[in-house]
């Protein structure tokens, strides 16, 4: 691929974008969610080159930690003789540099990225903030082939779901299940709630002169917890819907 058919001007390609979001019970009786993420980029032209920088947030303070874990990043390119050359990443390269009391930015370069070059790389995030989920973007500055995102949500916590953007973002629901070791060979089972999502085919997103907040206009998802409900305990509400309100002010 040297140029993209449906916009030849594009720089940049993301052929494959794909989020995994999950929880996981740790010894310790706490839940920690796991963020999974990989990325597949075609480079088309020189301005294209800024998609071999890489960074992304960690937040940490004095009660909730978060760490990073599995970078990997290789860049394809084709020598001479029509063979493929894949050039790794060295974990050297990865830096981490702070932003202010709670934030850090982990950064990396992928080598020898070059007009033409196929890239990719993934990288994980484990957290303690387990009561708020980051804002999943299917649209980018480049046109997006495919992108993708798994949620599976413990039933203790509940989000709001907020669809945003002009194209369509596929949401498909659904529940599984799993359990909890308590000792002595018995188990908690506890539901999980699915959310599987894709965008196909997502053009660039393109800054435009009259529109003051594209960021409206971009597909993405947010997500606002509106509750937690432990075993034993009573449930806390956080987010309210616009007949709670209105019930709310009848008061």
């Amino acid at each position: 691929m040297t140029s993209y058919e449906g916009d030849v001007d594009a720089d940049a390609v993301i052929l494959y974008d794909n989020v995994l979001i999950h929880y996981i019970f740790t010894s310790n009786g706490d839940f920690k969610q796991v963020r999974e993420c990989i990325s597949r980029i075609k480079i088309l032209k020189e301005d294209g080159l800024r998609f071999a920088d890489v960074n992304f947030m960690l937040y940490n303070s004095n009660t909730l930690k978060s760490v990073y874990s599995g970078i990997t990043a290789y860049s394809f390119n084709t020598d001479a003789n029509g063979k493929t050359v894949k050039t790794e990443l060295k974990k050297s390269n990865i830096f981490k540099e702070k932003v202010d009391d709670n934030y850090s930015l982990i950064k990396f370069t992928i080598p020898e990225v070059k007009v033409g070059s196929l890239i990719e790389y993934r990288y994980k995030v484990t957290t303690d903030d387990i009561y708020n989920i980051p804002s999943l973007s299917f649209q980018a500055s480049v046109p997006t082939l495919y992108s993708s995102a798994q949620l599976y949500i413990p039933e203790f916590f509940r989000f709001r779901k907020d669809t945003w953007g002009y194209y369509h973002i596929d949401v498909q629901q659904g529940t599984d299940t799993d359990q909890i070791a308590l000792g002595g060979g018995s188990y908690y089972t506890y539901n999980i709630e699915t959310v599987k999502m894709k965008a196909v085919g997502i053009p660039a997103m393109k800054n435009e002169q009259f529109i003051w907040d594209s960021d409206s206009y971009r597909a993405h998802v947010d997500f606002e917890l509106q509750s937690i409900n432990f075993p034993n305990s009573q449930p806390h509400y956080y987010s309210h819907t616009w007949g709670d309100l209105f019930e709310s002010l009848a008061k």
